[in-house]
Protein backbone atom coordinates (compact mmCIF):
# COMPACT_ATOMS: atom_id res chain seq x y z
CA UNK A 1 0.00 0.00 0.00
CA UNK A 2 1.41 3.49 -1.03
CA UNK A 3 2.43 5.64 1.97
CA UNK A 4 1.31 9.35 1.62
CA UNK A 5 4.24 11.70 1.21
CA UNK A 6 6.27 11.80 4.49
CA UNK A 7 3.94 9.10 6.45
CA UNK A 8 3.87 5.86 7.15
CA UNK A 9 1.03 3.70 4.96
CA UNK A 10 -2.20 3.55 6.27
CA UNK A 11 -5.54 1.42 6.84
CA UNK A 12 -8.57 3.88 5.72
CA UNK A 13 -12.04 3.46 6.78
CA UNK A 14 -14.25 3.07 4.04
CA UNK A 15 -18.62 3.23 4.63
CA UNK A 16 -20.56 2.52 2.00
CA UNK A 17 -24.05 3.24 1.72
CA UNK A 18 -26.85 1.72 -0.49
CA UNK A 19 -30.38 1.53 -0.34
CA UNK A 20 -32.67 -1.91 0.53
CA UNK A 21 -31.12 -4.65 -1.40
CA UNK A 22 -28.16 -6.63 -1.36
CA UNK A 23 -25.62 -4.67 -4.27
CA UNK A 24 -23.45 -7.45 -5.13
CA UNK A 25 -21.32 -4.77 -6.44
CA UNK A 26 -20.58 -3.04 -3.12
CA UNK A 27 -19.80 -6.61 -2.15
CA UNK A 28 -16.84 -6.96 -4.47
CA UNK A 29 -16.04 -3.57 -4.11
CA UNK A 30 -15.77 -4.37 -0.01
CA UNK A 31 -13.91 -7.34 -0.30
CA UNK A 32 -11.11 -5.95 -2.13
CA UNK A 33 -10.43 -3.26 0.11
CA UNK A 34 -10.41 -5.42 3.03
CA UNK A 35 -7.77 -7.60 1.35
CA UNK A 36 -5.66 -4.58 0.48
CA UNK A 37 -5.64 -4.07 4.85
CA UNK A 38 -8.55 -1.51 5.00
CA UNK A 39 -11.91 -1.70 7.18
CA UNK A 40 -15.41 -0.99 5.32
CA UNK A 41 -18.36 -0.36 6.76
CA UNK A 42 -22.13 -0.61 5.10
CA UNK A 43 -24.43 1.78 5.87
CA UNK A 44 -27.95 -0.34 4.76
CA UNK A 45 -30.79 1.95 3.92
CA UNK A 46 -34.20 0.40 4.68
CA UNK A 47 -36.78 2.30 2.58
CA UNK A 48 -39.72 0.07 1.49
CA UNK A 49 -41.62 3.33 0.79
CA UNK A 50 -39.14 3.60 -2.40
CA UNK A 51 -39.50 0.02 -3.88
CA UNK A 52 -41.36 -0.46 -6.26
CA UNK A 53 -42.79 -3.73 -5.71
CA UNK A 54 -44.28 -2.21 -2.22
CA UNK A 55 -47.54 -0.76 -2.35
CA UNK A 56 -47.34 3.21 -2.43
CA UNK A 57 -50.63 3.63 -1.35
CA UNK A 58 -48.89 5.39 1.73
CA UNK A 59 -45.89 6.74 -0.14
CA UNK A 60 -46.75 10.42 1.98
CA UNK A 61 -47.72 10.88 5.15
CA UNK A 62 -46.93 11.55 9.11
CA UNK A 63 -46.46 8.14 10.40
CA UNK A 64 -43.81 7.33 7.04
CA UNK A 65 -41.83 10.66 8.21
CA UNK A 66 -41.33 10.25 11.71
CA UNK A 67 -40.26 6.75 10.64
CA UNK A 68 -38.09 7.89 8.14
CA UNK A 69 -36.38 10.40 10.14
CA UNK A 70 -36.09 7.91 13.20
CA UNK A 71 -34.07 5.23 10.70
CA UNK A 72 -31.82 8.89 9.31
CA UNK A 73 -31.03 9.61 12.53
CA UNK A 74 -29.94 6.07 13.37
CA UNK A 75 -28.00 6.08 9.61
CA UNK A 76 -26.06 8.97 11.17
CA UNK A 77 -25.66 7.78 13.90
CA UNK A 78 -24.09 4.86 13.06
CA UNK A 79 -21.70 6.43 10.12
CA UNK A 80 -20.40 9.01 12.29
CA UNK A 81 -19.12 6.50 15.18
CA UNK A 82 -17.29 5.04 12.71
CA UNK A 83 -15.35 7.97 11.17
CA UNK A 84 -15.06 7.04 8.09
CA UNK A 85 -12.58 8.69 5.88
CA UNK A 86 -14.51 7.98 2.45
CA UNK A 87 -18.07 7.86 1.91
CA UNK A 88 -19.31 5.59 -1.10
CA UNK A 89 -22.73 5.46 -2.69
CA UNK A 90 -23.32 2.77 -6.10
CA UNK A 91 -25.82 4.88 -7.51
CA UNK A 92 -28.40 3.54 -10.10
CA UNK A 93 -30.97 6.43 -11.68
CA UNK A 94 -33.63 5.78 -9.48
CA UNK A 95 -31.68 6.50 -6.19
CA UNK A 96 -29.68 9.18 -7.16
CA UNK A 97 -31.46 12.14 -5.85
CA UNK A 98 -31.77 9.51 -2.42
CA UNK A 99 -28.31 9.45 -2.27
CA UNK A 100 -27.34 12.93 -3.08
CA UNK A 101 -29.47 13.81 -0.20
CA UNK A 102 -27.59 11.03 1.93
CA UNK A 103 -24.25 12.39 0.82
CA UNK A 104 -25.02 15.82 2.06
CA UNK A 105 -25.85 14.76 5.83
CA UNK A 106 -23.32 12.33 6.12
CA UNK A 107 -20.81 14.54 4.47
CA UNK A 108 -21.82 17.58 6.64
CA UNK A 109 -21.89 15.30 10.24
CA UNK A 110 -18.54 12.94 9.61
CA UNK A 111 -16.37 15.79 7.19
CA UNK A 112 -15.05 12.77 4.99
CA UNK A 113 -15.02 13.33 1.35
CA UNK A 114 -17.77 11.81 -0.74
CA UNK A 115 -17.16 9.08 -4.32
CA UNK A 116 -20.15 8.23 -6.55
CA UNK A 117 -20.06 5.51 -8.76
CA UNK A 118 -22.68 3.20 -10.71
CA UNK A 119 -24.91 2.95 -13.83
CA UNK A 120 -25.60 6.72 -12.87
CA UNK A 121 -22.37 8.10 -12.40
CA UNK A 122 -21.03 6.35 -15.01
CA UNK A 123 -23.73 7.18 -17.69
CA UNK A 124 -23.68 11.14 -17.05
CA UNK A 125 -20.55 11.73 -14.87
CA UNK A 126 -19.86 15.24 -16.25
CA UNK A 127 -23.89 16.34 -14.80
CA UNK A 128 -23.00 14.22 -11.60
CA UNK A 129 -19.66 15.96 -11.29
CA UNK A 130 -21.85 19.84 -11.18
CA UNK A 131 -23.16 18.71 -7.55
CA UNK A 132 -21.36 20.04 -4.70
CA UNK A 133 -22.34 16.90 -2.56
CA UNK A 134 -20.17 14.72 -4.80
CA UNK A 135 -16.49 15.33 -4.57
CA UNK A 136 -15.41 12.21 -6.45
CA UNK A 137 -16.29 9.89 -9.31
CA UNK A 138 -15.61 6.58 -9.67
CA UNK A 139 -16.55 5.76 -13.61
CA UNK A 140 -16.75 1.96 -14.73
CA UNK A 141 -15.72 -1.16 -12.49
CA UNK A 142 -13.94 0.39 -9.55
CA UNK A 143 -12.00 -2.26 -7.68
CA UNK A 144 -8.68 -1.65 -8.55
CA UNK A 145 -9.52 2.01 -9.28
CA UNK A 146 -11.11 2.49 -5.42
CA UNK A 147 -8.16 0.39 -4.10
CA UNK A 148 -5.30 2.91 -6.02
CA UNK A 149 -7.58 6.33 -4.89
CA UNK A 150 -7.21 5.44 -1.16
CA UNK A 151 -3.29 4.62 -1.87
CA UNK A 152 -3.77 8.57 -2.73
CA UNK A 153 -6.05 9.82 -0.20
CA UNK A 154 -4.17 11.25 1.81
CA UNK A 155 -2.25 13.33 -0.97
CA UNK A 156 -5.78 13.91 -2.58
CA UNK A 157 -6.84 15.52 1.06
CA UNK A 158 -3.32 17.26 0.92
CA UNK A 159 -4.40 18.98 -2.60
CA UNK A 160 -2.36 16.98 -4.85
CA UNK A 161 -3.02 15.72 -8.30
CA UNK A 162 -3.84 12.30 -8.78
CA UNK A 163 -4.15 10.32 -12.23
CA UNK A 164 -6.20 6.92 -12.15
CA UNK A 165 -8.12 5.54 -14.55
CA UNK A 166 -12.00 6.02 -14.07
CA UNK A 167 -11.73 8.37 -10.95
CA UNK A 168 -12.86 11.89 -11.68
CA UNK A 169 -12.67 14.52 -9.12
CA UNK A 170 -12.41 18.88 -8.78
CA UNK A 171 -9.53 20.92 -8.24
CA UNK A 172 -9.69 24.52 -8.20
CA UNK A 173 -13.41 24.50 -9.34
CA UNK A 174 -12.44 22.51 -12.62
CA UNK A 175 -13.19 18.59 -12.94
CA UNK A 176 -9.99 16.55 -13.59
CA UNK A 177 -10.97 13.85 -16.05
CA UNK A 178 -9.23 10.54 -16.45
CA UNK A 179 -11.72 8.64 -18.69
CA UNK A 180 -14.11 6.00 -18.18
CA UNK A 181 -12.47 3.25 -15.84
CA UNK A 182 -11.60 -0.61 -16.12
CA UNK A 183 -13.70 -3.12 -16.72
CA UNK A 184 -11.69 -5.47 -14.73
CA UNK A 185 -10.50 -8.75 -17.52
CA UNK A 186 -9.27 -11.54 -15.17
CA UNK A 187 -12.14 -11.93 -13.02
CA UNK A 188 -10.89 -14.83 -11.38
CA UNK A 189 -8.47 -12.90 -9.36
CA UNK A 190 -11.56 -11.19 -7.63
CA UNK A 191 -11.56 -12.07 -4.17
CA UNK A 192 -15.65 -13.37 -3.55
CA UNK A 193 -17.82 -10.67 -2.61
CA UNK A 194 -18.20 -9.97 1.10
CA UNK A 195 -21.89 -11.11 1.76
CA UNK A 196 -21.28 -10.73 5.66
CA UNK A 197 -21.72 -7.18 5.55
CA UNK A 198 -25.54 -7.69 4.06
CA UNK A 199 -26.42 -11.12 5.35
CA UNK A 200 -25.54 -9.31 9.39
CA UNK A 201 -28.23 -6.46 8.31
CA UNK A 202 -30.87 -9.03 6.47
CA UNK A 203 -30.02 -12.88 7.50
CA UNK A 204 -33.02 -13.79 5.57
CA UNK A 205 -31.07 -12.97 2.12
CA UNK A 206 -28.80 -16.01 2.98
CA UNK A 207 -31.29 -18.57 2.18
CA UNK A 208 -30.76 -17.51 -1.85
CA UNK A 209 -27.19 -16.80 -2.64
CA UNK A 210 -26.94 -14.91 -5.54
CA UNK A 211 -24.15 -15.04 -7.72
CA UNK A 212 -22.81 -13.84 -11.16
CA UNK A 213 -20.42 -16.28 -13.85
CA UNK A 214 -19.43 -13.26 -15.79
CA UNK A 215 -19.77 -9.49 -16.43
CA UNK A 216 -21.25 -7.75 -19.30
CA UNK A 217 -23.41 -8.87 -22.07
CA UNK A 218 -22.92 -9.38 -25.79
CA UNK A 219 -26.05 -7.87 -26.93
CA UNK A 220 -27.20 -3.90 -27.12
CA UNK A 221 -30.53 -3.97 -26.41
CA UNK A 222 -31.36 -0.29 -26.52
CA UNK A 223 -33.20 -0.10 -23.84
CA UNK A 224 -30.17 -1.50 -21.74
CA UNK A 225 -27.51 -0.56 -19.72
CA UNK A 226 -25.54 -2.42 -21.70
CA UNK A 227 -26.16 -0.42 -24.93
CA UNK A 228 -23.98 2.26 -23.35
CA UNK A 229 -21.02 0.95 -22.25
CA UNK A 230 -20.37 -2.21 -24.83
CA UNK A 231 -19.34 0.50 -27.62
CA UNK A 232 -17.39 2.35 -25.68
CA UNK A 233 -15.10 -0.26 -24.51
CA UNK A 234 -15.45 -1.97 -27.61
CA UNK A 235 -13.95 1.03 -29.32
CA UNK A 236 -10.92 0.93 -26.49
CA UNK A 237 -10.42 -2.72 -27.65
CA UNK A 238 -11.31 -4.09 -24.55
CA UNK A 239 -14.04 -6.58 -23.80
CA UNK A 240 -16.58 -5.84 -22.20
CA UNK A 241 -18.16 -9.37 -21.98
CA UNK A 242 -16.23 -11.18 -19.42
CA UNK A 243 -16.49 -15.23 -18.28
CA UNK A 244 -15.32 -16.42 -14.60
CA UNK A 245 -13.80 -19.82 -15.32
CA UNK A 246 -15.86 -23.33 -13.67
CA UNK A 247 -13.18 -24.00 -11.34
CA UNK A 248 -13.55 -20.12 -9.88
CA UNK A 249 -17.69 -20.10 -9.96
CA UNK A 250 -17.67 -23.85 -8.42
CA UNK A 251 -15.17 -22.83 -5.66
CA UNK A 252 -17.16 -19.66 -4.88
CA UNK A 253 -19.86 -22.30 -4.35
CA UNK A 254 -18.61 -24.41 -2.15
CA UNK A 255 -17.56 -21.53 -0.21
CA UNK A 256 -21.04 -20.44 0.20
CA UNK A 257 -22.25 -23.49 1.09
CA UNK A 258 -19.71 -23.94 3.63
CA UNK A 259 -20.02 -20.66 5.42
CA UNK A 260 -23.71 -19.30 4.77
CA UNK A 261 -25.60 -22.72 4.21
CA UNK A 262 -27.69 -21.37 1.20
CA UNK A 263 -30.91 -23.62 0.55
CA UNK A 264 -30.66 -22.57 -3.25
CA UNK A 265 -28.46 -19.96 -6.20
CA UNK A 266 -29.62 -17.49 -8.16
CA UNK A 267 -26.99 -16.24 -11.04
CA UNK A 268 -27.67 -12.97 -11.81
CA UNK A 269 -26.21 -13.01 -14.91
CA UNK A 270 -26.97 -10.23 -17.48
CA UNK A 271 -27.25 -13.47 -19.64
CA UNK A 272 -25.90 -16.83 -18.11
CA UNK A 273 -23.54 -19.17 -19.93
CA UNK A 274 -23.07 -17.67 -23.39
CA UNK A 275 -20.63 -20.66 -24.15
CA UNK A 276 -22.13 -24.01 -24.69
CA UNK A 277 -18.51 -25.69 -23.69
CA UNK A 278 -19.20 -23.98 -20.33
CA UNK A 279 -21.95 -24.69 -18.93
CA UNK A 280 -21.64 -28.33 -20.08
CA UNK A 281 -18.30 -27.95 -17.98
CA UNK A 282 -20.83 -26.49 -14.91
CA UNK A 283 -23.25 -28.30 -15.39
CA UNK A 284 -21.30 -31.67 -14.82
CA UNK A 285 -19.24 -30.03 -12.32
CA UNK A 286 -22.44 -28.53 -10.18
CA UNK A 287 -24.10 -31.41 -9.90
CA UNK A 288 -21.32 -33.78 -8.45
CA UNK A 289 -20.51 -30.82 -6.04
CA UNK A 290 -23.12 -28.49 -5.30
CA UNK A 291 -26.43 -30.12 -5.76
CA UNK A 292 -28.56 -27.44 -4.82
CA UNK A 293 -31.44 -25.93 -6.57
CA UNK A 294 -30.78 -23.11 -8.66
CA UNK A 295 -32.04 -20.29 -11.02
CA UNK A 296 -31.04 -18.12 -13.39
CA UNK A 297 -31.61 -15.12 -15.58
CA UNK A 298 -30.70 -15.39 -19.53
CA UNK A 299 -31.90 -15.13 -23.03
CA UNK A 300 -33.78 -17.73 -25.49
CA UNK A 301 -30.52 -17.59 -27.45
CA UNK A 302 -28.77 -19.89 -24.95
CA UNK A 303 -31.31 -22.17 -24.31
CA UNK A 304 -32.23 -22.85 -27.59
CA UNK A 305 -31.17 -26.28 -27.89
CA UNK A 306 -32.35 -28.93 -25.80
CA UNK A 307 -29.62 -30.80 -24.58
CA UNK A 308 -28.25 -27.10 -23.00
CA UNK A 309 -31.49 -27.05 -20.65
CA UNK A 310 -31.56 -30.87 -20.04
CA UNK A 311 -27.30 -30.64 -18.64
CA UNK A 312 -29.04 -27.71 -16.70
CA UNK A 313 -31.80 -29.71 -15.24
CA UNK A 314 -29.88 -32.69 -14.33
CA UNK A 315 -27.67 -30.16 -12.43
CA UNK A 316 -30.49 -28.80 -10.52
CA UNK A 317 -32.18 -25.64 -12.47
CA UNK A 318 -35.95 -25.32 -11.40
CA UNK A 319 -36.14 -21.48 -12.13
CA UNK A 320 -35.47 -19.80 -15.64
CA UNK A 321 -36.25 -15.42 -16.18
CA UNK A 322 -36.17 -15.34 -19.86
CA UNK A 323 -36.04 -12.05 -21.08
CA UNK A 324 -38.60 -12.24 -24.34
CA UNK A 325 -40.12 -7.98 -23.72
CA UNK A 326 -41.54 -8.58 -27.57
CA UNK A 327 -43.07 -10.83 -30.09
CA UNK A 328 -42.76 -8.67 -32.27
CA UNK A 329 -40.04 -9.01 -35.48
CA UNK A 330 -40.16 -5.42 -35.98
CA UNK A 331 -40.13 -4.05 -32.31
CA UNK A 332 -37.14 -6.46 -31.98
CA UNK A 333 -34.70 -4.61 -34.66
CA UNK A 334 -36.03 -1.41 -33.26
CA UNK A 335 -34.51 -3.14 -30.44
CA UNK A 336 -31.72 -5.18 -31.46
CA UNK A 337 -33.02 -7.95 -29.50
CA UNK A 338 -30.90 -10.84 -30.34
CA UNK A 339 -33.04 -13.68 -30.43
CA UNK A 340 -35.75 -14.80 -33.17
CA UNK A 341 -39.22 -16.02 -33.20
CA UNK A 342 -38.13 -19.55 -33.54
CA UNK A 343 -35.30 -19.42 -30.81
CA UNK A 344 -38.25 -17.94 -28.31
CA UNK A 345 -40.31 -20.67 -29.02
CA UNK A 346 -38.04 -23.89 -29.06
CA UNK A 347 -36.67 -21.90 -25.40
CA UNK A 348 -39.85 -22.43 -24.01
CA UNK A 349 -40.85 -25.90 -25.14
CA UNK A 350 -37.39 -27.56 -23.69
CA UNK A 351 -37.88 -25.55 -20.41
CA UNK A 352 -41.53 -26.62 -20.27
CA UNK A 353 -40.53 -30.03 -21.76
CA UNK A 354 -37.88 -30.73 -18.86
CA UNK A 355 -40.20 -29.75 -15.99
CA UNK A 356 -38.49 -25.92 -14.97
CA UNK A 357 -40.17 -23.47 -13.99
CA UNK A 358 -40.18 -19.95 -16.36
CA UNK A 359 -41.14 -16.67 -15.84
CA UNK A 360 -41.00 -14.78 -18.92
CA UNK A 361 -40.73 -10.88 -18.75
CA UNK A 362 -43.11 -8.83 -21.27
CA UNK A 363 -42.58 -5.07 -21.93
CA UNK A 364 -45.24 -2.44 -22.50
CA UNK A 365 -44.74 0.72 -24.02
CA UNK A 366 -42.19 -0.23 -27.15
CA UNK A 367 -42.32 2.64 -29.11
CA UNK A 368 -44.87 1.81 -32.22
CA UNK A 369 -46.45 -0.92 -30.80
CA UNK A 370 -50.14 -1.29 -30.50
CA UNK A 371 -52.72 -3.11 -28.79
CA UNK A 372 -52.71 -5.36 -31.90
CA UNK A 373 -49.25 -6.78 -30.65
CA UNK A 374 -50.30 -7.10 -27.15
CA UNK A 375 -52.97 -9.37 -28.36
CA UNK A 376 -50.87 -10.96 -30.22
CA UNK A 377 -48.26 -11.62 -27.60
CA UNK A 378 -51.55 -12.84 -25.33
CA UNK A 379 -52.43 -15.36 -27.65
CA UNK A 380 -48.76 -16.89 -27.80
CA UNK A 381 -48.25 -16.87 -24.47
CA UNK A 382 -51.81 -18.91 -24.21
CA UNK A 383 -50.41 -21.34 -26.37
CA UNK A 384 -46.80 -21.91 -24.99
CA UNK A 385 -48.38 -21.46 -21.23
CA UNK A 386 -44.96 -20.23 -19.12
CA UNK A 387 -45.55 -20.37 -15.38
CA UNK A 388 -45.61 -16.22 -15.16
CA UNK A 389 -45.34 -13.62 -17.31
CA UNK A 390 -44.26 -10.56 -15.78
CA UNK A 391 -44.96 -7.02 -17.13
CA UNK A 392 -42.53 -4.31 -17.34
CA UNK A 393 -43.53 -1.13 -18.62
CA UNK A 394 -40.69 0.62 -20.84
CA UNK A 395 -38.72 3.11 -18.33
CA UNK A 396 -36.06 5.62 -19.99
CA UNK A 397 -32.63 5.86 -18.52
CA UNK A 398 -29.44 8.33 -19.17
CA UNK A 399 -27.88 7.90 -22.54
CA UNK A 400 -29.59 4.54 -23.54
CA UNK A 401 -30.32 4.33 -27.42
CA UNK A 402 -33.83 4.22 -27.14
CA UNK A 403 -34.09 7.84 -25.77
CA UNK A 404 -33.59 9.12 -29.74
CA UNK A 405 -36.66 6.86 -30.85
CA UNK A 406 -38.66 7.64 -28.24
CA UNK A 407 -37.91 11.46 -29.24
CA UNK A 408 -38.56 11.06 -32.91
CA UNK A 409 -42.19 9.43 -31.80
CA UNK A 410 -43.04 12.32 -29.74
CA UNK A 411 -43.29 10.05 -26.40
CA UNK A 412 -40.50 12.58 -25.07
CA UNK A 413 -39.70 15.93 -25.25
CA UNK A 414 -36.13 17.73 -24.53
CA UNK A 415 -37.07 18.38 -20.86
CA UNK A 416 -37.89 15.09 -20.58
CA UNK A 417 -34.70 14.06 -21.07
CA UNK A 418 -32.87 16.67 -18.70
CA UNK A 419 -35.60 15.14 -15.94
CA UNK A 420 -34.37 11.55 -16.36
CA UNK A 421 -30.68 12.54 -16.40
CA UNK A 422 -31.27 14.27 -13.15
CA UNK A 423 -32.60 10.98 -11.68
CA UNK A 424 -36.20 12.78 -11.09
CA UNK A 425 -38.67 10.54 -13.83
CA UNK A 426 -40.69 9.15 -11.40
CA UNK A 427 -42.64 6.84 -13.79
CA UNK A 428 -42.56 3.52 -12.68
CA UNK A 429 -41.43 0.71 -14.89
CA UNK A 430 -44.10 -1.52 -13.09
CA UNK A 431 -47.06 0.71 -13.06
CA UNK A 432 -46.64 2.72 -16.65
CA UNK A 433 -43.45 3.93 -17.01
CA UNK A 434 -42.86 6.26 -19.19
CA UNK A 435 -45.53 5.11 -21.68
CA UNK A 436 -48.58 7.61 -23.17
CA UNK A 437 -50.91 3.54 -23.08
CA UNK A 438 -50.80 2.78 -19.69
CA UNK A 439 -54.15 3.27 -18.94
CA UNK A 440 -55.87 2.19 -22.59
CA UNK A 441 -53.53 -1.19 -21.94
CA UNK A 442 -54.24 -1.82 -18.29
CA UNK A 443 -56.33 -4.45 -19.26
CA UNK A 444 -53.50 -6.56 -21.16
CA UNK A 445 -51.95 -5.43 -18.22
CA UNK A 446 -54.17 -7.63 -15.67
CA UNK A 447 -54.57 -10.82 -18.24
CA UNK A 448 -51.13 -10.66 -18.23
CA UNK A 449 -50.07 -10.48 -15.06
Amino acid sequence: MKAPRGGPPTSKRVTFVYRNYEGLGIGYLAAQLRALGHQVQLALYPDPWSDTYVSQRHRSGAGRSTLRARIERSLLREVVEFRPDLLCFSVVTDDYQWALTQAAALKAATGAPVMFGGVHATSVPGRVMQRPEVDVLGLGEGERALGRFLEELDDWNAGHDVAIPGIWYRCNGEVRASGWGEAVQDLDNLPFPAKDLFYARQPGLARTYTITTSRGCPYVCTYCYNAVMLPKYRSEGTRWMRQRSVDNVIDELRWAVRTFRPRNFLFMDDVFATSRKWVEEFAARYGREVALPFALITEAVVLNREDTVRCLKEAGLVNVQLGIQTLNHESRRRLERPETQSQIENALTNLIRHGVHVQVDHMFGIPGETWRDQHAALEFYNRFRPDIVSVFWLKYYPKLPVIGLALEKGILRAADVDTIEEGRDEASYLYGGNAPEFRTWLGYFTLFG
